[in-house]
């Protein structure tokens, strides 16, 4: 799991976020990343679940 900020000159709404395509750079080469709005939840009550 990795974080990471993104910027849209037009706005980040959920319909761009959905349209997917996003890449994160690690170690110098792009990786294919999917981004989402919200926290990542496990049912038992922990956050930051993978």
């Amino acid at each position: 799991m990795g974080f990471a900020a993104v910027e849209n000159p037009h706005g980040v709404i959920k319909a761009w976020i959905g349209g997917g395509g996003f890449e994160m750079q690690i170690a110098g080469d792009l990786q294919p990343s999917k981004a989402r709005l919200g926290y990542y939840y496990c049912p038992g009550g922990e956050f930051l679940c993978g």
